[in-house]
């Protein structure tokens, strides 16, 4: 069985536990959005009512930011791994082992690390935003996915380099409101960088 199966069937199993357990006392299958639920059963929720691959994704990662339970953690750290954030993915593995090391997803996380853990490199979790982005580009082939991590690593981004990866990654992806908003806080705070034209000609055509 090779690595990625393994997590897909750990994965596949947890979710199945937890949409029984919901069946079982009856509830409704519940809203993505729903502030009440607690952040699992938010991810379940993207499961169910999202289809398209890349969406669903992005959904469960935000349902499960801040989340802390060996079953919060574990779906975090699969679906960042899905995703192609190999970075992100790393820090999340190391946290869910340092807390639940008998966890079920241990052994698959103990594996993906031993092959994606950066060596002579800091640690994730020691990386600038712009570290983190650049890491994206050399463990993630895939563009779409590639795109999506450097997104991910580039949130809470702050300087012109990396407003400015963000504002051309956030473009070349067709967020058009988050491009938007990115470009226009580059072009505030940072009026003589190199981009300011390239932005500005990309909010004239969004008029």
């Amino acid at each position: 069985m090779t690595r990625l199966t393994q997590l897909t069937l750990s994965l596949s199993l947890t979710l199945l536990a937890a949409t029984a357990s919901a069946q079982r006392h009856g509830r409704a299958q519940p809203a993505p959005h729903d502030v009440a639920l607690t952040p699992m059963q938010r991810a379940m929720a993207c499961r169910a009512t999202t289809h398209n691959e890349p969406a669903r994704n992005r959904c469960i990662l935000a349902a499960l930011r801040g989340g802390t339970t060996a079953q919060e953690l574990g779906m975090l750290g699969a679906t960042l791994m899905a995703a192609g954030d190999s970075v992100e993915a790393v820090r999340v593995m190391r946290t869910y082992l340092e807390r639940y090391p008998d966890g079920p997803m241990a052994p698959t996380f103990t594996n993906y690390l031993q092959t994606h853990a950066p060596r002579g490199q800091p640690a994730p979790e020691g990386m600038t935003p712009m570290q983190r982005a650049q890491a994206c580009r050399t463990t993630t082939t895939n563009e779409v996915d590639r795109n999506n991590c450097i997104i991910n690593a580039l949130r809470g981004a702050m300087t012109v380099q990396e407003l400015g990866m963000l504002g051309t990654t956030l473009i070349a992806t067709g967020r058009r409101a988050d491009a938007v908003r990115t470009v226009r806080t580059y072009i505030l705070r940072y009026p003589a960088g190199s981009l300011v034209p390239t932005f500005t000609r990309y909010l004239e055509e969004q008029q």
